[in-house]
Formats: C-alpha cells, sequence, structure tokens
C-alpha cells in the first residue's frame, strides 16, 4: 500500500515502520530549528488506503499503524538525542494519523463492539489488537470524547486485554479519567501482586511532569517493596527504561533518583 501511494520515497524504505521512522527523524530536525513539521500526505494516504482494504489480517493493520517508540527513534538517530523533542515528535505524528484517519478508525472500533465472547484464537486477538490501536490512536488527539472513549472501554472490558489496553492508554493522559481507571484497577487486582505490577509500571512509564514524584511516593506503598525485584523492575525499571522523557529530565533528578 505504501509503494502504490509513494512509491519514489517508500522504495528507500523496506516498511511501514521504516517509513514512520523516517517520519519521525524528520519531525525532530524541524523542531529542533523551531519549525513545524511538514505533514506527511503520502503515508497517511497509504494508511488511509489501507484501512479501505478488505480482507487484511487485524493484526497485520493494527502493526503497521503502531508508531516507532521515542526509545527507537533515540536508537536510530544515535547522536544529539533529545528526548524531549522526540516525544513531541512522535505525539505530532500519532495526532496528525488520528486526526486525518479518524474516520476510519472510529469505524474500526465500533464495528468491534459486539458482544462476541471472549476467545483466545489469533483472529480474536488480532481483533482485540486493532481494535486497542484504533482506540489509542484516537485519544491522541486529545478530545474530551475520544478520552470518554478509553474509559469506557475500560470500564466495559470483559478481559484482560482490553482492561490493560485501556489503562495503559488511559495512564499517559491527565485527568479525572486516569485517576479513576487506576483506582479501578487497583481495587480490583490489590490482591493479585503479579496483575498488580502493571499497575506500578503504567504510572511509571507515563510520560506525564508529576511521574517522578509518583514513583517516589508509590515506593512507600504497601504493596512494593525493595526486596521483590519485580516490583523494582516494574516500578523503576519502567522508569528508568520505558519513560525516555522524564528519566532524562533535563535537571538530573531522574538519574538521581534511579542511582
Amino acid at each position: 500500500f505504501l509503494m502504490s501511494h509513494d512509491s519514489d520515497e517508500f522504495n528507500r524504505w523496506q516498511s511501514a515502520q521504516d517509513y514512520a521512522m523516517r517520519i519521525l527523524i524528520g519531525a525532530v530536525r524541524a523542531l529542533r530549528k523551531g519549525q513545524r513539521p511538514a505533514r506527511p500526505d503520502g503515508f497517511l494516504g497509504a494508511l488511509a488506503a489501507m484501512l479501505n482494504e478488505t480482507g487484511l489480517e487485524p493484526a497485520y493493520v493494527a502493526q503497521v499503524l503502531a508508531v516507532p517508540s521515542e526509545s527507537d527513534v533515540a536508537r536510530v538517530m544515535a547522536r544529539d538525542v533529545d528526548p524531549a523533542l522526540i516525544h513531541r515528535a512522535r505525539r505530532w505524528l500519532r495526532k496528525t494519523m488520528a486526526t486525518q484517519l479518524g474516520t476510519h478508525l472510529i469505524e474500526i472500533y465500533e464495528s468491534g463492539s459486539g458482544s462476541r465472547r471472549f476467545s483466545p484464537d489469533a483472529k480474536s486477538a488480532g481483533a482485540r489488537a486493532l481494535r486497542i490501536a484504533a482506540l489509542s490512536l484516537l485519544a491522541a488527539r486529545g478530545q474530551p470524547a475520544d478520552v470518554e472513549r478509553a474509559a469506557r472501554h475500560f470500564r466495559n472490558a470483559s478481559n484482560a486485554t482490553d482492561e490493560i489496553g485501556a489503562l495503559a492508554i488511559l495512564s499517559t493522559l491527565n485527568g479525572p479519567e486516569r485517576s479513576d481507571a487506576l483506582d479501578r484497577f487497583y481495587a480490583r487486582w490489590k490482591d493479585d501482586h503479579l496483575v498488580l505490577n502493571s499497575w506500578f509500571a503504567f504510572q511509571a512509564a507515563a510520560p506525564l511532569a508529576a511521574t517522578l514524584r509518583t514513583v517516589k511516593h508509590l515506593t512507600t506503598h504497601p504493596q512494593f517493596s525493595m526486596r521483590n525485584p519485580n516490583n523494582v523492575y516494574s516500578l523503576i525499571g519502567a522508569f528508568a527504561g520505558s519513560n525516555p522523557l522524564q528519566f532524562n529530565r533535563p535537571d538530573g533528578k531522574g538519574y538521581d533518583f534511579v542511582a
């Protein structure tokens, strides 16, 4: 699909992830110069064509919609890495994709909202993954309706994939929906130490200004112990390894905390 819509550009890139990586690196360079990134019309057109196509495996579509992580972008750039600019570039691309493809994404999400019973087979897992991918991109627009959609998905979840997928989305946002979801998840799973590690990890990985303060506070939580390797990995490990924006704070407090 990418080749058919933007072949001159795509002939140098071997996958949608490669193409998205090029866009992200270009966006970082533009932001560094104080410029607005150029809208990737070819990429957006290719994605729209893919979403219009019937018969594709949902798991495949979900993978194509995935945007490279901030850590992946930093690894490819290799030098002059600015975590804050990379975060802004990735947030810009996801918001641009969601804005331009919103109608398609809503259709994908709503088409999978039937009351079918949970099944662990590959086809059903792929459908759930695609629905969560659409939900995540829509939330990147930041509109109240998009946030409420994610909150509703969390409240109505009937399986772990949907519950944790929605919590992962909400945990990155500021607002009462985030607090409500975290409180509900804790109340439900507080007696399951393995599941509760996800609760620690999502809060530690949130790219929010208050995250370091939250992580420090969670080290005193009754369910957290420095003698429990899984606790340490889920909270401190997630902060250091999955939150490049807040771990690499310019004031050095992220490094100081982990040290």
